[in-house]
């Protein structure tokens, strides 16, 4: 449980840094309203503490770009038809308590100690980049029940300001597919590099696979490829391609160069400059 505090921990303050100076040229005249909400739950069940928390910070003003952003919120928080979807505060207020009941249906009422360890589901929604073009949303998530550690998930969302339209996968050329997951495949093992250091060793790579000598290419994150920066980010969740103490695995692609090898789709390419 520790080791996950630390992780998230961490990883909150990596996302905070990667907002700084993040917007751009004239994108500070065209930034949205920014609308904010912050709800908890802390209760009891049985021998345990149950917390459940969200934050959101959110741009307001645009409607197709307020709606699209109101239904990733929805699909984050797992709301239903009784959630109101234009009220980010409505939607926080179901998340908590809703998380708070799944949770007590975890506690364990068995046992002899006096004490389980507290069950947590916190999630925050922030502005990581934007620009006068794009804005990306991040999610993160962290989520403890019981067992010898947590999970903690991170997604970001991409969406073009003037129509609300999610820019992700099908910013990509579907021709090029290949030649991106090969270049993925690769940022990928700079990760594994970085994260083992010394105890790097390329022929037991877990992504030896898909190296030139396995074969293979990786598949594309089923969340989490979004724009940052001047960057495609390609980001893995826990168990999602490598085991569980490498984290979130991440693999970085320059838009320009993309564009210049033919990679982006391209009415999306006229947009890189």
């Amino acid at each position: 449980m520790k080791k996950l505090l630390i992780f998230a921990s961490a990883l909150l303050l990596m996302l905070a840094c990667n907002k700084k100076g993040a917007v751009q040229g004239d994108a500070a005249d065209n930034t949205p309203k920014i609308d904010s909400v912050i709800d908890s739950v802390n209760t009891h069940e049985g021998k345990q503490d149950i917390s459940t928390s969200i934050k959101i910070v959110v741009p307001v003003g645009n409607e197709a770009l307020t709606k699209s952003i109101n239904q990733m919120i929805m699909r984050v928080i797992e709301g239903d038809k009784t959630v109101d979807s234009t009220s980010i505060k409505a939607m926080a207020k179901y998340f908590v308590n809703s998380k708070a009941e799944e949770l007590k249906g975890e506690a364990d009422y068995e046992g002899s100690d006096p004490e389980g360890p507290s069950l947590s589901n916190n999630v925050e929604i922030k502005i990581l980049y934007e620009n006068d073009q794009v804005i990306t949303m991040g999610v993160m998530q962290d989520v403890y029940l019981g067992g010898a550690h947590g999970s903690a998930l991170f997604e970001g969302v991409t969406f073009d300001k003037a129509t609300g339209k999610v820019l992700g996968k099908n910013i990509l050329a579907q021709d090029k597919l290949n030649d991106v997951k090969k270049a993925v495949g690769q940022g990928l093992e700079s990760y594994l590099k970085e994260t083992m250091g010394s105890e790097y060793n390329e022929a037991e790579s877990p992504l030896s696979e898909y190296n030139d000598k396995g074969g293979k290419t990786v598949e594309l994150p089923e969340n989490g490829i979004y724009i940052d920066n001047d960057s495609v980010v390609f980001v893995y969740q826990q168990y999602e391609i490598l085991p569980y103490a490498f984290g979130l695995p991440e693999a970085r692609l320059s838009l320009k160069e993309m564009k210049e090898k033919g990679w982006l789709e391209p009415e999306f390419a006229k947009t890189v400059k």
